[in-house]
């Protein structure tokens, strides 16, 4: 099964929209897809029309209280379905270091899991405890990053956690910048991403644009595909989950 982890050194940079969004688009070409939302805050729950979120969740089953399939909720996207999280999880910041081996402890769950060719994870802001075990558990990682310089220069950062968790896990095979909360009427904006991919090259993938229409479906609870199909939102998300797909399914040949 093959995981990709969303993670960024900051909030607000759009990790539970691609999350959720990215999962719906793998889910549509045919993949059995599951998300676990590693951010206490579980917005991902809300984003998919989820109001109450009832036990177990994520804390549950990395606390050893529950398997992991006991805690899969189904989601109204077909193929679509979801591990929520609740603020219980956020005591696992301070629990997992205490652990011996604390930074395999999803990576262990997960490789369990059948039933689903791939899982796809939310993560906190910024590069802590979760959002570590959430790359360590993974095959690839989506390193999300806004067009603002001053969020470029803080790239360095997450890129580094990245490698870490590499060096520590041979499965985490590889890693991409995805460019969100576009804005492409803004020159800071344009230049910016042309930074990154002069930086980065092929590791930079397509752009997801900042749309009010984004924001207007996770209010109603479901994904942009559903909620404006044919949007350049909705275009941008498919584009995106091909070039995921392709990546993934291209690091693992190698």
């Amino acid at each position: 099964m093959e995981c990709i982890c969303i993670v960024s050194h900051k909030g607000g940079t759009g990790k539970t929209t691609v999350t959720l969004n990215l999962g719906a688009e793998c889910a549509a070409a045919g993949f059995r897809v599951v998300l676990l939302d590693c951010d206490p805050q579980g917005a991902l729950a809300a984003a998919l029309g989820i109001t109450i979120v009832s036990k177990p969740t994520l804390y549950e089953v990395m606390t050893g209280n529950c398997p992991l399939i006991a805690a899969i909720k189904p989601t109204r996207v077909e193929r679509l379905q979801l591990v929520a999280a609740d603020l219980d999880l956020s005591g696992l910041e301070v629990e997992l270091p205490r652990r011996q081996v604390w930074q395999t402890s999803l990576s262990n769950i997960l490789e369990g899991l059948e039933g689903f060719d791939l899982a796809v994870i939310d993560t906190p802001p910024g590069l802590g405890v979760l959002s570590y075990v959430a790359l360590v558990a993974s095959t690839v990682a989506l390193v999300l990053t806004p067009p603002e310089f001053l969020a470029y220069r803080a790239l360095r950062l997450a890129l580094e956690t990245v490698e870490r968790a590499q060096r520590q896990s041979p499965k985490l095979r590889s890693w991409a910048i995805v460019p969100t909360m576009m804005n492409r009427q803004t020159r800071h904006a344009r230049e910016v991403v042309e930074i990154i991919q002069e930086d980065y090259g092929d590791r930079v993938l397509s752009e997801v644009p900042r749309r009010v229409a984004v924001q207007d479906a996770a209010l109603s609870g479901l994904p942009i595909r559903e909620y404006a199909p044919g949007s350049d939102a909705a275009v941008a998300f498919a584009q995106l989950a091909k070039e995921v797909i392709a990546l993934a399914q291209t690091t693992k040949s190698t």
